[in-house]
């Protein structure tokens, strides 16, 4: 039997002298930006933390998001939150002053050719009195008692080997702030659009060395690892001391319900990575890493994608470091400040599509979404 091999795989080049690793040139689509926070109930993407899938039978793409719905920086002030003559860009963006609160949801979109999409009115969520807008699941403890609540970082996926229709579509996201109830949380659903509020599985002190926790306020992402017979996911903690950074910690599971105690991902050579996606290509675990371009997370700056590969899911290597997969655009450009890519890399024939949200801005400063 023929085997296709990936010229990335380790260990299948023995010897390279005078030559370096690139990665592949991407090609953006000519329609972007595809969608912009144009909607009352989307003041502030943010990151987004969009997740893609492709549904094979209909051709039909879905996207999960998770937008602030309430910012105190933006929907406090009136007018148009999202016009530049409201924060202009490079102008610091900070969310943490007294009676400033942040309030996370999850939103839907669709499209039927991957390019054009529609919100639909979904009647199922209350935003400022009326439910016309595509708000899936939104933490029912309205009261403030965070800084930053809601339904934080969700990573969806459609799990197409589950038996059970009920539990098709999985997530796993921060648990709601709201609750007091801080560490790592999971949801299902039958068809993507009705969803329980997510219920814990891990608190914050399953992984906990010094004054680190088990945070989560990333974009949390999963995958199934057929070698293992496991669910692997994918979750974020911060260093402690003055020097703050992040770290991404990894977890298994057999039933998405009972988890692993976190361990620290390693990356070869060692980068602070902002988010990790993961994805299964041939035989091999890919990893979409984005990368910081500060020392800290005190600082600021932007955030760039590189291509990552594993065998085990736990070490991974760095293809071409310092080499954009998706590189961003030039200064004013919709993408020109941070990349952040979608859960997971559609494949449909021979083509990869990326999608992803792009920023106008440093992750610091005020930053339009696209």
């Amino acid at each position: 039997m023929n085997k296709t091999y990936l010229l990335i795989e380790p260990g299948l080049v023995e010897q390279m002298k005078q030559v370096e690793p690139v990665v592949g040139t991407v090609t953006k689509a000519t329609e972007n930006p595809l969608l912009r926070e144009d909607v009352p109930w989307e003041p502030r993407w943010d990151d987004m933390k969009p997740s893609v899938w492709r549904d094979p039978a209909t051709g039909r793409t879905h996207l999960w998001y998770t937008p602030f719905i309430h910012d105190s920086l933006t929907s406090d002030v009136g007018g148009e939150p999202w016009n530049v003559s409201v924060w202009p860009p490079a102008q610091k963006y900070l969310v943490n002053g007294p009676g400033q609160y942040r309030e996370f949801a999850l939103c839907y979109a669709y499209s039927d050719d991957g390019v054009h999409w529609t919100r639909p009115d979904l009647g199922m969520v209350e935003w400022n009195g009326n439910r016309q807008n595509n708000i899936l699941l939104r933490d029912p403890d309205r009261h403030h008692t965070s800084w930053m609540r809601g339904v934080i970082g969700c990573g969806i996926r459609c799990d197409e080997r589950e038996t059970d229709p009920a539990r098709r579509f999985k997530m796993i996201a921060a648990a709601p702030r709201g609750a007091a109830e801080m560490g790592i949380a999971v949801s299902c659903s039958a068809d993507g659009l009705r969803w329980d509020l997510p219920h814990r599985v891990l608190p914050p002190a399953a992984w906990n060395e010094g004054r680190c926790i088990c945070w989560g306020d990333a974009h949390n992402s999963w995958l199934h690892a057929p070698d293992l017979g496991r669910y692997v996911a994918f979750t974020q903690t911060w260093t402690s001391g003055e020097s703050r950074r992040r770290l991404k910690l990894r977890m298994e599971s057999e039933d998405f319900e009972h988890w692993t105690n976190p361990e620290v991902v390693t990356y070869a050579p060692d980068a602070e990575v902002h988010t990790h996606v993961p994805f299964r290509y041939g035989d091999l675990y890919l990893a979409l890493l984005h990368t910081v371009t500060t020392p800290n997370g005190a600082s600021d700056g932007t955030v760039d994608v590189e291509l990552g590969v594993s065998r085990d899911t736990r070490t991974w290597t760095r293809v071409a470091p310092g080499r954009c997969l998706i590189p961003r655009g030039a200064a004013g450009a919709p993408d020109c400040g941070c990349i952040f890519s979608a859960l997971a890399p559609v494949v449909v024939g021979d083509e990869i599509r990326l999608y992803y949200c792009g920023n106008d801005g440093t992750i610091h400063g005020w930053r339009r979404g696209f």
